[in-house]
């Protein structure tokens, strides 16, 4: 599926050092995305590419966008939800919200 190997490439990127073009893969990816299911993934990775490009407050976005897709999906408990939470959590101390 395209969207999937947009993502894929886009994790290439960040290894190889390209986070911008990693956020632009991740963008066309989650813009065709026909799965409900995985957007919420996809979301998430989008936000990361976003923190490594110095754009904290919309990798905060993005991640609070994901969380309820991820909960409904996987349940409150889920070590996909952790780690968004994890994410979300680093966003906020990034751009000056501890108290969130």
């Amino acid at each position: 599926e395209v969207a999937a190997t947009l993502t894929d490439l886009a994790l290439a990127c960040l290894v190889l050092g390209q986070p911008q073009r990693a956020r632009e893969l991740v963008e066309q990816a989650l813009a065709i995305q026909q799965r409900p299911r995985v957007v919420g993934t996809t979301t998430s990775d989008l936000a990361n590419a976003c923190l490594v490009i110095g754009q904290a407050q919309r990798m905060r976005e993005l991640h609070e966008q994901a969380l309820p897709i991820q909960r409904h999906r996987f349940g409150g408990q889920h070590p996909e939800v952790a780690a968004t939470l994890t994410n979300l959590a680093n966003a906020c101390l990034v751009i000056g919200q501890a108290q969130r």
